[in-house]
């Protein structure tokens, strides 16, 4: 993160059109990588990382939905993004 991006991988995505952030639950995380996921949705998981964080897009001009990012700490993320 930093002060005007995310960068996911080779993705950069502008903060500005960041919205609401949320904390998955760990009970929720398997729906959320699953059944609840919706296909245009950007999904950032790497495997040994417990945590997960969504991130809503709010981009008229972008198709995706929201972010879906996996993660060592999602509060540090999140106060990140905030």
């Amino acid at each position: 993160v930093t002060k005007d991006e995310l960068v996911l991988g080779d993705a950069t995505i502008p903060k500005k059109v960041l919205g609401e952030i949320t904390i998955v639950q760990p009970s929720e995380q398997f729906a959320a990588r699953g059944s609840d996921l919706d296909a245009r949705a950007f999904v950032f998981l790497k495997y040994g990382l417990p945590e997960m964080v969504k991130v809503k897009v709010n981009d008229p001009k972008d198709p995706t939905p929201y972010l879906l990012i996996a993660t060592r700490n999602s509060v540090a993320l999140v106060a990140a993004l905030s």
